[in-house]
């Protein structure tokens, strides 16, 4: 019964990923990668950069490499 929390905090964990918040992150970069497209600067070597708040989603470099099929990273702040 102790680790039952854990397993259900787990259980939901993966479900709000697989069910809400990778199928969004597909949506979001296929219109990035459309607005990429109509913009011309279409080549693939140079990869993309992901900045801001959100760029520690969970999947979020996944999601980009596989939709945009380039190299994606997240941008890292120096804080000094």
């Amino acid at each position: 019964m102790v680790g039952m929390a854990e397993e259900l905090r787990k259980s939901f964990q993966k479900n709000l990923i697989d069910g809400i918040i990778r199928p969004r992150l597909n949506e979001l970069f296929t219109m990035i990668g459309i607005e990429i497209k109509k913009s011309g600067f279409v080549d693939n070597s140079f990869g993309s950069i992901i900045t801001g708040g959100r760029a520690r989603t969970v999947g979020i470099t996944d999601a980009a490499k596989r939709t945009l099929a380039m190299p994606v990273r997240i941008a890292i702040l120096d804080q000094r």
